[in-house]
């Protein structure tokens, strides 16, 4: 964790019991409660699929390194390979045939594509497709729309109104903070 503009993200974090404090705390957990549930709103297929963690993470992450896919630079391919080794930085040990199957069900419900890569047939290179994206756009209004209670004075717009560009930005600068995370 040596990354100076982590560190000072993290020097300028508000303390839990600032968060607490807030007189419009209560105000904010309802709107973010009332948000997350209407992202996954009433499809149990959904819920089953993304609510164990391994699952949720394999989501994230799909969405994160297609962020970061860059076409011109193998190493950021995102493949399945890829997608495969990035669980364990979390602690998460999944099989080769847990990720296949993850994958296929994400295919099964829409929400992801794969396809062979032009530059090599034997790689195979994923793509989440727009249900995907959207379902992320939601799920990023939904974390941020309490911050539109307690930070009124911030300019949350862009997410909220689930900006597709505000949404790579956010997704590729997450990868940076894996190694954070990691850290822990």
């Amino acid at each position: 964790m040596t990354d100076p503009a982590i560190q000072r993200l993290l020097a300028r974090a508000p303390h839990i019991s600032q968060v607490l404090a807030h007189p419009r705390f209560h105000e904010a957990r309802k709107l973010y409660l009332d948000r997350f549930l209407a992202v996954y709103g009433d499809d149990p297929f959904l819920v089953r699929l993304l609510i164990e963690t391994g699952r949720f993470l394999v989501f994230h992450l799909a969405i994160i390194l297609q962020a970061s896919h860059d076409p011109a630079r193998r190493e950021t391919w995102f493949t399945v390979g890829r997608l495969k080794q990035h669980p364990a930085t979390f602690g998460l040990g999944a099989s080769e045939r847990q990720a296949d199957h993850l994958i296929s069900r994400l295919r099964a419900v829409g929400f992801i594509e794969v396809l062979r890569s032009d530059d090599d047939r034997r790689v195979r290179i994923l793509t989440p497709t727009e249900r995907m994206l959207g379902h992320d756009r939601d799920w990023l209004a939904a974390h941020y729309a309490p911050l539109t209670v307690v930070c009124p004075h911030d300019d949350h717009g862009l997410v909220m109104q689930r900006d597709p560009a505000f949404q790579l930005l956010q997704r590729r600068t997450s990868l940076a903070f894996a190694r954070l995370v990691s850290s822990f």
